[in-house]
């Protein structure tokens, strides 16, 4: 319920553009919006975090292991508010830090509405949730109304609000994780509503996250080709950073050649025996 409380309230300040003298206080915590900024094509709230009370000025543990600017536990940080320019195309990256700011922390409410069908990737960095308690940290409707984003790729291991993505893209985009974290998103509030999670680092050719690359992966590969559904980082079979028949061609002599490999195996099992 406290944490509930906590997201409606900075949400409430991010909406009405509250100023510095305007603050929210959670547990230890004084939270101050002070303005925005343009970098790097992206919009975003300026934060500040310090501890409220003298008796908490010196010793204590920020969390996520956040290293306080000040003996009195200040640090800034940044919350996404939206693209520069209102449009969202292709695969974006958000920063973890800016020069100047510190950590890229929160993703506001609304910051990638309604970008359609041009926004096909979205890399979240592990900086998001520094400082800040989750699930706080990816507000409500952060991603509503994108119809397009093939995969999303977090480092974010922190819980995060269940309507931060609309059930579309719960049902729709592939989830990468870091290598051996799939359990642990699948346990994270938010994160655990996808369907489909993997690890990164897929092989190419395993469209869908078996760890084997075989005739199923053909055929998805053919509806990607023919754009009957959206690809993922492994549809890219040969690396050349698009999606075409090339694709198709490495991915059947890939299945040819890991067939004619278990052949070969097996023939030479059986002459040994």
């Amino acid at each position: 319920m406290r944490r509930a409380l906590f997201v409606v309230m900075l949400l409430m300040m991010s909406m009405t553009g509250a100023h510095a003298q305007n603050k929210v206080t959670f547990g230890l915590y004084d939270f101050y919006i002070n303005g925005v900024t343009t970098v790097g094509g992206f919009k975003y709230n300026i934060w500040y975090r310090k501890y409220s009370g003298a008796a908490h000025s010196r010793g204590a543990v920020p969390h996520k292991g956040v290293t306080p600017v000040t003996d009195d536990g200040t640090f800034w940080f940044l919350e996404v508010a939206e693209k520069e320019t209102g449009h969202y195309l292709g695969h974006i990256t958000i920063p973890s830090s800016v020069n100047g700011y510190g950590a890229v922390a929160s993703i506001a409410s609304g910051a990638f509405k309604d970008c359609g069908v041009a926004l096909t990737r979205v890399d979240i960095p592990s900086s998001i949730g520094d400082g800040i308690l989750s699930p706080a940290c990816i507000h409500s409707g952060a991603f509503t109304n994108c119809t397009n984003i093939a995969e999303i790729h977090t480092a974010a291991e922190v819980d995060v609000v269940d309507d931060a993505f609309d059930d579309y893209i719960y049902e729709h985009t592939i989830l990468y994780v870091p290598k051996g974290k799939i359990q642990v998103y699948k346990n994270l509030t938010g994160w655990k509503n996808f369907k489909d999670i993997r690890e990164e680092g897929a092989q190419p050719g395993d469209l869908n996250g078996d760890n084997d690359v075989n005739g199923t992966d053909l055929v998805a590969l053919v509806s990607i080709v023919l754009g009957q559904q959206s690809g993922n980082s492994a549809a890219d079979v040969n690396g050349d950073g698009q999606v075409n028949g090339t694709d198709l061609v490495a991915l059947v002599n890939k299945i040819l050649n890991a067939s004619n490999a278990r052949a070969a195996a097996s023939q030479k099992r059986k002459a040994e025996q």
